[in-house]
């Protein structure tokens, strides 16, 4: 008889096989017997979601939501949530603060029902149109490895910007200038956005 505590996302499936190898009566060859079974994950223990701005402009401040709670009919200590941000993204601040790091949450104990929030404010920036995905688990700490019990990822696209800007040297063909002279710049603005800013 093994005991296991098993681990993976909702709906997901774990194959666990056993080998018997024996030999018969004074025989010399190997016999060997397999079996496998199957068990399917109905239900994880901790209800996880991710709230995340569907469009960001690059360079703008973002924030992220990451809500937990306790769903299973026992308390679970030793509760880690780890948070993996998209490239580009640049950590300001947290609401908790975060116990390791920038993206580790250990929040010991949390008993049947327990929940909170863990909001997170930084600054995104990247190209327009890239799709920045922020990614949260929850879980435990067992011999310096992390298990989770569940995961949340969403995605934020990054807009273009709402308003171009440019220069324009006037009467000049070539962009030089002598110390202390007075030259005559042309500034030109745009509205990338549908309606009035």
């Amino acid at each position: 008889e093994f005991r296991a505590l098993v681990i993976g996302p909702k709906h997901s499936t774990i194959r666990s096989s056993v080998a018997l190898r024996y030999k018969s009566g004074g025989g010399e060859t190997p016999f060997e017997k397999k079996a496998e079974t199957v068990l399917r994950i109905a239900q994880v223990p901790f209800y996880l979601n991710v709230v995340v701005p569907q469009q960001a402009i690059s360079g703008a401040r973002i924030v992220y939501y990451v809500s937990y709670e306790n769903i299973a009919s026992r308390a679970f200590a030793n509760t880690r949530l780890r948070i993996h941000y998209p490239d580009g993204f640049a950590f300001s601040s947290a609401e908790p603060a975060p116990t390791q790091e920038s993206d580790t949450w250990d929040f010991g104990e949390v008993p049947i029902l327990g929940k909170g929030r863990v909001t997170v404010s930084g600054v995104l920036t990247g190209h327009a149109g890239d799709t920045k995905k922020v990614r949260a688990e929850i879980g435990f700490l067992h011999n310096e490895r992390f298990y989770p019990y569940t995961e949340s990822a969403f995605d934020t696209v990054l807009a273009p910007s709402p308003l171009w800007v440019g220069l324009e040297l006037i009467n000049r063909e070539q962009p030089v200038a002598k110390l202390g002279e007075t030259i005559a710049v042309r500034v030109r603005y745009k509205n990338n956005l549908e309606g009035p800013v």
